[in-house]
């Protein structure tokens, strides 16, 4: 493990690391629900639209490599 990922998480956030955990926090659920989405799209075979698988992997490779 990268050691200054093990810092931060193991390290308690004070009053001004609050924004980190906040901000780590919104990123994995967007990439939690972007994943879902994609998979949503994916497996709707009626109505599979390319261009929205599309767009939903290039929103989860974003927010990966954002999250990194």
């Amino acid at each position: 493990m990268d050691p200054e990922f093990q810092r931060l998480v193991e390290a308690n956030p004070g009053p001004d690391d609050a924004w980190h955990v906040q901000l780590s926090g919104c990123l994995c659920s967007q990439l939690f629900s972007e994943y879902l989405l994609l998979k949503r799209a994916d497996g709707d075979e009626s109505d599979r639209d390319s261009s929205l698988l599309a767009w939903r992997g290039r929103n989860l490779l974003e927010l990966t490599a954002w999250s990194l």
